[in-house]
């Protein structure tokens, strides 16, 4: 699970600066790749499908991918745990037609409770 949750922090990571142009840039940032990684682990913690834990993560997901430019909607998905009903969160990101080019990177990422 929490493998997991670093693939979609790596997309965020991956070009850390606001995406403004049709050139995305290939800085890599360790310390703000640090920042992003500590906050998931100790100010959200554990992000069990359908926990709090795990919907604070994705509004917060949702907001640093907002901030780097991109179109980004939470969509629940219900499933059962421990013949309960349960709602998780998945985070779609799409990037903007005007900020795609021939570099972009396509990241797509899946966890299973």
């Amino acid at each position: 699970m929490r493998l997991a949750a670093h693939v979609f922090l790596f997309s965020i990571l991956l070009f850390p600066q606001p995406l403004t142009s049709a050139t995305p840039t290939a800085d890599f940032d360790g310390a703000l790749a640090l920042a992003h990684a500590t906050h998931l682990s100790t100010a959200i913690g554990e992000r069990l499908a359908g926990s709090e834990g795990e919907h604070q993560a994705a509004a917060w997901l949702a907001t640093q991918f907002t901030n780097l430019g991109y179109v980004v909607t939470i969509a629940p998905f219900v499933f059962r745990r421990n013949k309960q009903q349960t709602v998780g969160m998945n985070v779609v990101i799409v990037q903007p037609q005007k900020i795609r080019s021939a570099s972009s990177v396509l990241s797509v990422a899946q966890y299973e409770c």
